[in-house]
């Protein structure tokens, strides 16, 4: 899945490189791949999740390893956002707020149980 889609959008960025495609054209197709793969994953996923269970052996960390982590990795998405705030703090605020909003929207699937 990862392969098709890479070479798809490097043959689009190449084509759009040496001005056979126009840089709308180029944008347009990325879009329409991100959410045909998008989809396609979503599918995929939703189908592994139907299987029946294999017995437990998904779960081998205790819970209290996998907290950890957890914590870890929100602390580092936490981080990440402060400094991109810190480091971006003379740009354009529009691209600033998106990445923000994202990072908060990373950060609160991280916090759910």
């Amino acid at each position: 899945m990862l392969l098709p889609t890479a070479i798809l959008v490097a043959g689009l960025a190449f084509s759009a490189a040496k001005g056979v495609v126009s840089p709308r054209v180029f944008a347009i197709a990325c879009l329409i791949v991100m959410v045909v793969v998008g989809i396609i994953l979503f599918v995929l996923v939703k189908r592994m999740g139907e299987r029946p269970d294999d017995g437990g052996t998904a779960n081998l960390h205790p819970p209290s390893v996998r907290r950890t982590g957890k914590y870890l990795r929100m602390a580092a998405l936490s981080v990440l956002i402060i400094f991109s705030l810190w480091h971006f703090r003379g740009g354009p605020w529009l691209p600033r707020m998106v990445g923000m909003c994202i990072g908060v929207i990373l950060l609160w699937l991280l916090s759910r149980p």
